[in-house]
């Protein structure tokens, strides 16, 4: 019973602190093909299925625990450094959600490198960090063929300090 009463208040906590991602993500053309880079245990798959149903998502984490916890989903147990596909552009669309910048800084700053190398021309890459000072760390590693793109969907929502703060859209460029 106290498992159960937990999980629904995780639950609702995730769908509390994803209003901001979720009323960015209405805003963008729907993908055929979506990444979530670095997806942990994939707690927001189902916000990524309920925007955009008919995508077919594909996780990517190097925590096989995580990882376990999502059965009936697409995931790839991997470093975001060394994927098989690093150099084939084959995802309409990225996401990158909270990357640990401050413990992990060489892994996220390749691993944003292989994500822009593993996007479509014209494909999208969302990033999201708890902070300004994380965003500007990130937004430096970027390779040059990403264009930042403003968002027009209303990210104030009320009560969401340290989740989302920051929500930046990058395109790439056509070569």
């Amino acid at each position: 019973m106290v498992r159960k009463i937990i999980a629904i208040c995780w639950s609702m906590s995730i769908l509390n602190f994803s209003r901001r991602l979720e009323s960015a993500l209405l805003t963008l053309p729907r993908p055929n093909l979506l990444a979530d880079w670095g997806c942990g245990n994939g707690e927001m798959f189902g916000l990524y299925r309920r925007v955009f149903p008919d995508a077919r998502l594909i996780g990517i984490d190097v925590d096989l625990n995580a990882l376990a916890r999502q059965p009936h989903a697409h995931v790839i147990l991997a470093d975001i450094t060394r994927l098989p596909f690093a150099r084939q552009a084959i995802f309409d669309a990225v996401i990158v959600r909270h990357p640990d910048v401050d413990r992990h800084p060489q892994t996220w700053q390749q691993g944003l490198e292989v994500a822009a190398n593993a996007l479509r021309p014209h494909g999208w890459l969302l990033i999201s960090t708890y902070t300004r000072l994380e965003m500007r760390q990130v937004k430096s590693w970027l390779p040059a063929n990403l264009c930042n793109q403003p968002i027009t969907a209303t990210l104030e929502a009320p009560n969401l300090a340290g989740s989302d703060t920051c929500i930046e859209l990058f395109t790439k460029r056509a070569n």
